[in-house]
């Protein structure tokens, strides 16, 4: 499986640390697996102990939530039509989904699961709750109902969705897609 930064076409440079895990550092977005405890395990601000949120990215963009929430209502419009050509223009080569049972999905598999009918969507709704965009990269929050019929059995599934973007252009592509069972 390649690695991320090769899909991406970007550089990964080890962040040196003393920190018992390996942090790795894209584009100046740094990635750490795992939760972080307080206090910071680099005794400094890069990383908030206590929520975890780092403060490595700036600010969000101005106008950023609008921009974002249409881009996830344009992009459920496309799922609703079941139209994969649609669909595959918010998508990235490399995209991947983690759906609600835990199963990885590539975008090839995907869109052929929509294209050949075996996955109707009647209804993908997407409240946003939080974006966060650093340089060239952007996550979204979003809670949402996603329902239809999988191979002719009907489903209905209140989500989070975490997608994480890549600025390509003058638009934003979705890399990874990880979707978790909301309570109702």
């Amino acid at each position: 499986m390649p690695r991320l930064a090769d899909e991406l076409g970007i550089e990964a440079e080890r962040v040196p640390t003393d920190a018992p895990f390996d942090v790795r550092a894209y584009d100046g977005i740094w990635l750490v697996p795992g939760p972080l405890v307080s206090p910071s395990p680099w005794g400094d601000d890069r990383i908030d102990g206590a929520t975890g949120e780092g403060r490595m990215g700036g600010d969000d963009e101005p106008g950023a939530s609008a921009a974002f929430a249409a881009l996830l209502r344009d992009w459920g419009a496309a799922i609703v039509a079941n139209d994969a050509p649609a669909i595959d223009r918010f998508l990235d080569p490399g995209w991947t989904l983690v759906g609600t049972d835990g199963a990885v999905q590539d975008r090839a598999g995907f869109l052929g699961l929509v294209a050949s009918g075996e996955l109707v969507h009647t209804r993908m709704s997407a409240e946003l709750v939080s974006v966060r965009v650093h340089d060239g990269v952007a996550v979204t929050l979003a809670r949402g109902v996603s329902a239809g019929a999988w191979c002719g059995a009907p489903f209905r599934d209140e989500e989070w969705s975490v997608d994480t973007f890549v600025r390509q252009g003058s638009g934003w592509r979705c890399v990874h897609t990880v979707v978790v069972p909301a309570s109702r």
